[in-house]
């Protein structure tokens, strides 16, 4: 057993029980105040961010909350299964082996196949311990909560698990890179288009 820390999440990783336990950090009486005035709001989801918008409070309920139902509603090969949540408090998840993949190779490679989107919400992507390794020894993702990362995850997920090799080493070959290069400069002039429309 060993805990990890995040923003809003404690995780406490259990491997002879096969589960990971997620538990969101809740700041003390601004939780009280949030959960007595959510009552007023129409779905669960909606009430807990009618009062925190800024997903200062209840960021980890929220993203155990959305990793649960992202989970049940799209069964994506990518993603680690979240088996249970009880409303966003309490998530139990699948455990995954750790991988040995270089930072730099699993960053390029996810940049390739998510065609650059993964730029979106880089930070679940980016960082390697996001990662692990399923039964079968293909790389999954095990934090998913934020709704951003989720796009990206619906349209490229199943490319993700498919693709990524645990094998690529030292860099990226000459040929993927200027297919990254390509792949990046449309990204640029679809988020410029995109930003001059709004």
């Amino acid at each position: 057993m060993h805990i990890k820390k995040g923003k809003g999440r404690l995780v406490i990783v259990l491997p002879l029980l096969d589960v990971v336990i997620k538990i969101p950090l809740i700041q003390g009486i601004n939780f009280l105040i949030g959960v007595w005035k959510a009552f007023v709001g129409k779905t669960y989801t909606e009430r807990l961010l009618k009062i925190d918008t800024e997903n200062v409070y209840f960021r980890g309920v929220l993203e155990n909350w959305r990793e649960f139902t992202f989970w049940n509603h799209t069964q994506n090969p990518f993603l680690q299964p979240t088996y249970f949540s009880f409303f966003g408090l309490l998530n139990i998840q699948k455990f995954g082996k750790p991988h040995d993949i270089k930072d730099t190779d699993l960053l390029y490679q996810i940049q390739y196949y998510t065609k650059w989107f993964c730029w979106e919400h880089i930070h679940s992507f980016e960082n390697p311990s996001n990662y692990c390794l399923d039964d079968e020894g293909k790389i999954r993702i095990v934090d998913y909560g934020n709704p951003y990362a989720q796009k990206v995850i619906e349209r490229f997920g199943k490319e993700c698990h498919e693709g990524i090799s645990t094998t690529f080493k030292d860099g990226i070959d000459d040929a993927h890179w200027v297919e990254l290069q390509k792949i990046g400069i449309e990204y640029g002039k679809f988020k410029q288009k995109k930003t001059l429309k709004s």
